[in-house]
């Protein structure tokens, strides 16, 4: 991920964590976008979203893939968008 310039690697066993918190921290108000993420990590992604009760918005599905979802920390607050551009 590029924070501030720099590119950030998360990496072990609590990287989708570590990842997460910095999506909230330096990320909203963003679009984030992967390539070929909907297979799978869009499905990590979802599922930490999920467990720390972040809200999920406008999430679209086609053929088990995560195209692309809206997401942020309270009901109202600013927004981060994920899409996979190879899905577009």
């Amino acid at each position: 991920m590029l924070v501030n310039g720099n590119m950030v690697i998360d990496w072990g066993p609590d990287c989708i964590e570590i990842t997460v918190e910095r999506m909230v921290t330096d990320c909203e108000n963003k679009i984030i976008t992967a390539f070929n993420g909907a297979r799978f990590d869009f499905y990590v992604l979802v599922d930490e979203v999920n467990r720390r009760k972040f809200y999920v918005h406008n999430i679209t599905i086609s053929n088990n893939r995560v195209l692309d979802f809206t997401w942020s920390k309270i009901k109202d607050s600013p927004k981060i968008r994920v899409f996979d551009v190879c899905q577009f």
